[in-house]
């Protein structure tokens, strides 16, 4: 004897009281997933705009001059702009250390010797410290000395 709560162990028969509805099976489970979708996955973030920094300094008063941007092309040309203007004593001397997009740049200078050496990295300790290294290898030795070290989403 069947139970009347289980279906019927007859090959091809259902229970009487279960009628199989396609559609609305299909239509319960895409309501399923349309709910349950919001609460186990968040929406991805909008994406950030490109941040740049750019750092220039003059190789005669060693001064330097920052700058951040939308664009490298902003950046780079505001840093000198503004270097050549502020920090050489009308010498004009002032040079591109670099930029970085999204990123740490570090810039070490060695005064006695001129020499230099810049890097970017999402790191400021990888950032500072390859850029040490460079102005070492250039001939700066232990005169070397990290004056800038940001990161381009700070202003």
């Amino acid at each position: 004897m069947n139970h009347p709560s289980f279906p019927s162990k007859t090959p091809g028969t259902a229970h009487p009281n279960r009628r199989r509805h396609p559609v609305a099976l299909a239509a319960l489970l895409m309501a399923a997933l349309s709910t349950t979708a919001g609460l186990t996955a968040a929406a991805a973030p909008a994406p950030q705009a490109d941040r740049y920094v750019s750092m220039a300094f003059s190789n005669s008063t060693h001064a330097w001059w920052a700058t951040w941007s939308s664009t490298q092309a902003g950046a780079v040309n505001r840093a000198l702009d503004q270097c050549n203007i502020n920090k050489s004593n009308n010498t004009y001397d002032c040079v591109s250390a670099g930029s970085a997009r999204n990123a740490y740049l570090a810039v070490a200078l060695s005064k006695p010797y001129g020499a230099w050496g810049s890097w970017a990295s999402t790191s400021a300790t990888t950032a500072g410290k390859s850029a040490l290294y460079y102005c070492k290898y250039y001939g700066g030795g232990n005169d070397c000395k990290v004056v800038f070290n940001r990161h381009s989403s700070e202003r």
